[in-house]
Parts: C-alpha cells; sequence; structure tokens
C-alpha cells in the first residue's frame, strides 16, 4: 500500500474489487477525507479500456448528485491511474444483510429509492451503471443513500467501439437476460438489477443460485424467481407485484424508466402501517396512566426540557408581544388626544381675537335691554363684575356683542364706582399692554326722567 499519492496521504485501505484497490486518503491542504480507486494492472494495461475509462471518469466528473459518489480527481503516477472520489462514512448494503440477513420493507424501500434517484439521474445523462449490486450502494451514517463505482457504466451515446466488450462486464447474479444472450445493454438493466438488489434486500438471497455459472445464467432466461417471502398483506402483495415486473425476461415488460419505478416504490412506502418498522411507529403514551412531566425529568437529568417547557416559552413570547401591542395602542392614543387639546388652547397675546376659541356659553352673562326702567345703580357693579376683561386692547369678537352700560344721572356718575371683580386669564408670554382708562361720553337725550347724564363706556 502506498503512503502517498501525489498530495493524498493514504490512510488505510477500505476495499478491493475487480476494477482494482480502494484506499482512504486525506488531502493535506484541504484536510479533506477521500476514497482514491486504483485501477486494476491488467485495465491500466488494456488502452481500449484506459481510454473508456477516462472518458467515461472525466463525463462524471461534471455530473453531481446527491445519491451519487461524485468524482473529484484524476490523477496517473509511475503507470498507475487513480480515481479521487467522494469518501462516504458508512455501511455498504451488502454488510448491512451480513449482519441482519434481511432488511425491513421500509429499509428495503428506502434503499431503492436513493438508488432510483441516482439512475434517474445519470440515465438523463446518457451514463448506464452495468453493475448495481449491494456491495456498490451505501448508506451513510446519516441515512444517506450513495451508488458508487460508476467505472464500468456504458456511455450510451459512444459509437467509437470502446465500450464493446460483451457480458464480461458487471457480475452474475445480477445481470439481466438480455446482456448475457447478446451482450445488449441499455437503461433497463439498471432496472432489472436492482429488481435483484430488492428481492436480496426483502429475502436474504438472490433470485437465481446454482452451483455453476451456467445454473445462474439459465435462471435469468428461462426460470421465473421464486416467490418472495413476505407478510400476506397489502405491503406485501405491492412489493411482491413491485419486484416481479423489475424481473421481466424482456425490457419491454418491465418499467419504462427509473421515475416510474420511483414512483411506485414512493407509493408502496407510503401506504405501510404504522407499525411495519420502528421508523414508521408513533410513540404515544400508555393508556389511563398519568403523561410524565418530560420537562421537569429532563431538566433533573441536565438535559434541555422538552415539548411542555417550549410550549411554555411560545405562550410567554406571544402574552409579551399582546401586551406591547396594547402599549403601543395607549400611547398612540395619548398624543393624539393632546394633540386636540393643544389645538384648542386659547391663541397667545398678539393673535386676532377672531381666531380665538369661542368661551362657553355659560360664561357670557344675561344681557339686560339698555331700556329697562329697573335698571339701579346697584345692580351696575355686578355686571361690570360678572363680564370678563378683555386681555388685549383689540375689540371683541363680532359674534359676541359687549352688553349696553344702563343710562345713569349726573349724581350717580359723581359717585365712587366700586372695583371691577378680575377675571383670571392665562398668563400671557408677553407684557400686557396697558388697560384704556373710560371714556365719558354724553348720555342720550332718551334718559328716563328727562335728566342727562353720562355713561362710561370701556
Amino acid at each position: 500500500m502506498p503512503e502517498a499519492i501525489q498530495h493524498y496521504d493514504i490512510i488505510e485501505k477500505i476495499g478491493e474489487g475487480g476494477m482494482g484497490v480502494v484506499y482512504k486518503a486525506m488531502h493535506r491542504t484541504l484536510e479533506r477525507p477521500v476514497a482514491i480507486k486504483r485501477l486494476a494492472a491488467h485495465l491500466a494495461r488494456n488502452q481500449n479500456m484506459l481510454q473508456r475509462f477516462l472518458k467515461e471518469a472525466k463525463l462524471q466528473a461534471k455530473l453531481s448528485h446527491a445519491n451519487v459518489v461524485n468524482i473529484f480527481d484524476l490523477l496517473e503516477m509511475e503507470g498507475e491511474v487513480y480515481l479521487v472520489m467522494e469518501y462516504v462514512s458508512g455501511r455498504s448494503v451488502k454488510e448491512l444483510l451480513q449482519d441482519k440477513g434481511r432488511l425491513s420493507i421500509p429499509e428495503a424501500l428506502h434503499v431503492a429509492g436513493g438508488v432510483l434517484a441516482g439512475l434517474a439521474f445519470m440515465h438523463e445523462n446518457s451514463i448506464v451503471h452495468r453493475d448495481i449490486k449491494p456491495s456498490n450502494i451505501i448508506v451513510s451514517n446519516l441515512g444517506q443513500v450513495k451508488v458508487t463505482d460508476f467505472g464500468i457504466a456504458r456511455l450510451m451515446e459512444d459509437d467509437s467501439g470502446l465500450t464493446r466488450f460483451g457480458a464480461g462486464v458487471g457480475t452474475l447474479q445480477y445481470m439481466a437476460p438480455e446482456m448475457l444472450k447478446s451482450g445488449e445493454v441499455s437503461f433497463s438493466v439498471d432496472l432489472y438489477a436492482l429488481g435483484v438488489t430488492l428481492y436480496e434486500m426483502l429475502c436474504g438471497k438472490t433470485p437465481f443460485t446454482g452451483n455453476t455459472d451456467l445454473e445462474i445464467m439459465l435462471g435469468h432466461i428461462e426460470k421465473a424467481p421464486p416467490p418472495l417471502d413476505l407478510p400476506e398483506d397489502e405491503a406485501g402483495a405491492a412489493c411482491r407485484g413491485m419486484v416481479l415486473k423489475a424481473l421481466a425476461k424482456t425490457p419491454g415488460e418491465r418499467f419504462a424508466s427509473a421515475e416510474e419505478f420511483l414512483a411506485q416504490v414512493r407509493g408502496v412506502a407510503r401506504g405501510l402501517a404504522p407499525d411495519r418498522g420502528e421508523a414508521y411507529a408513533p410513540q404515544a403514551p400508555p393508556k389511563h396512566h398519568p403523561v410524565p412531566d418530560t420537562a421537569k425529568e429532563a431538566t433533573m437529568a441536565g438535559q434541555a426540557p422538552l415539548a411542555p417547557v417550549a410550549a411554555g416559552r411560545a405562550r410567554r413570547k406571544w402574552l409579551l408581544m399582546g401586551l406591547a401591542v396594547v402599549l403601543a395602542l395607549g400611547l398612540a392614543g395619548y398624543f393624539l388626544l393632546a394633540g386636540r387639546e393643544a389645538a384648542k388652547a386659547p391663541p397667545e397675546p398678539g393673535v386676532p381675537a377672531s381666531a380665538a376659541w369661542p368661551a362657553p356659553a355659560a360664561s357670557v352673562p344675561a344681557q339686560a335691554p339698555e331700556s329697562s326702567p329697573q335698571t339701579t345703580p346697584a345692580a351696575e357693579p355686578a355686571q361690570q363684575a360678572a363680564t370678563p376683561a378683555p386681555a388685549t386692547s383689540e375689540p371683541a369678537p363680532a359674534e359676541v356683542p359687549a352688553p349696553a352700560a344702563p343710562e345713569i344721572s349726573p349724581q350717580q356718575a359723581a359717585a365712587p364706582q366700586p372695583a371691577q371683580a378680575a377675571t383670571p386669564v392665562p398668563a400671557p408670554t408677553k407684557a400686557p399692554a396697558k388697560p384704556r382708562p373710560p371714556k365719558k361720553v354724553p348720555a342720550p337725550k332718551s334718559t328716563p326722567g328727562g335728566d342727562t347724564g353720562w355713561r362710561i363706556v370701556k
């Protein structure tokens, strides 16, 4: 085993097959694990095989799919050819079958679905795998299905003759009848090989076995596959029909494409009962028993609280959001009302009186008619006290006329007048104007009693 291949350090040998040896290596600069396949010596010396391998490796390096092991690089060193590929940490389906004997229906359908998704992508790009089998299917530690070893695939659009080497390519137990009889290669041979692989995953053995290669070949060409050992229910019947269609002797009787095969696999998987496999079994609490406080138990065990605590946090989150909305609405209402009150406030001194907000009707005293004979000097001080003093020297608004002062005699005018009660007004921001002294004007001749007198006008 080499210690290094150019800028890759070899860690260990992880596999060996007809195409060559596979090593796990580490890129020195990127520190990325990769798988490096060294092409077998007899293939590297065959120029036709080498040209075909290099051509298809370059094509695959341009493609990338989640269910296909991707190719990163192609190296040549000291007459050896190395293929640098994606390293998948997991186990092959062959290793799983060696440990478990057979897979459950959900597990087998999961693997078949991943393989068909990868095949559909490769077939769309005119590439046939030609060697689908359990050892070329890897299930990662996260459950991702990957198809590897497209090294012996055939480019369907290649007419150069480099790939015409007949039925010697592939594994006998998984080869389609047309490949065994005439070397015919099509997309359908991959679907047949997957049918054989699905049969083996469900039963633990391949459908056609024998002591010699000839017996195995005759089984593929002439014999019907033994019945699948599956439960007698809807899922078991669906799997039997699906496998038998994939193992039909002629390509026209099989699935028309990988997409059609994949659609049926997914349909059967969706119809599985909840008790078919651990991954599909619901974990419901026992009946007639209280549900344990998982949040409290998890907290005591040093773990993160589970669903109840998460639900409580969600409720508190929504409560706080509701309170924030209510507070925002309250503040908006307060500022709106404050703005309206500010609009209603009386103007500052110097603003025309016609723009002032009118006083309420209750603050305007009742006016007595000018010609009323009952007006007496004693009532005048009360009226003057009830009349508010103007804040500025501007005339009163036209809408609220000032009440007419009663007529008095010269003797009444000479009498001292009581001080008027001052009405409180808002403190002006500027110095108020000095009040104008009362002006005496001659009383009209219609004064009751025929007396001439004076009246005070502000």
